[in-house]
């Protein structure tokens, strides 16, 4: 997955719950200066990134993520584990 689809995908989220459009979101905007998210839109938005992706955020991952940027950098380091555990497991 290139860091531009989870981007779209990113958007797609937190426009589905907030006022926000596509055009206002950018690589970027930060989450609670920018767009007010407070912290349980945060959660929820994490919580929907791990279920959209099949991925796990830690909470101390959690706590650092501050802009779109971050979300972006943390479900591709994510994806890219995930992809390396599986074919390891497979070659096993």
């Amino acid at each position: 997955m290139s860091d531009e689809f989870i981007l779209e995908k990113i958007k797609d989220i937190i426009t589905s719950y907030t006022p926000l459009k596509h055009e206002d979101i950018n690589l970027e905007s930060h989450l609670t200066d920018e767009f007010n998210l407070d912290s349980t839109d945060l959660l929820e938005l994490v919580m929907t990134a791990e279920e959209q992706f099949n991925i796990h955020i830690e909470d101390s991952i959690f706590d650092e993520v501050k802009s779109i940027q971050h979300i972006v950098e943390v479900g591709c380091c994510a994806i890219n584990l995930v992809k390396y555990l599986y074919f390891h497991q497979l070659r096993l």
